[in-house]
């Protein structure tokens, strides 16, 4: 991260019982998020300003371990 400083935002998931496993960026502005909160998946997108919680259908009940992107569009 050259020229670049961490700093930490809040998330759309309160839960003690969340945990996060993987990110991946592309840009400063586009990154996922994934993980689990109560063992179903959980993602959020990163917009550059702040994080959204996206939605898979319900019937997947499994949380995510690690994401990777090749490009905005190939994640």
């Amino acid at each position: 991260m050259t020229g670049s400083t961490v700093r930490q935002v809040p998330v759309p998931v309160r839960s003690c019982s969340s945990a996060l496993g993987g990110v991946a960026a592309t840009s400063a502005a586009d990154a996922l998020a994934v993980g689990s909160t109560y063992a179903f998946p959980l993602i959020l997108h990163w917009n550059g300003t702040a994080w959204t919680r996206l939605w898979l259908p319900a019937t997947v009940r499994y949380g995510l371990s690690d994401v990777a992107a090749t490009s905005a569009k190939d994640v």
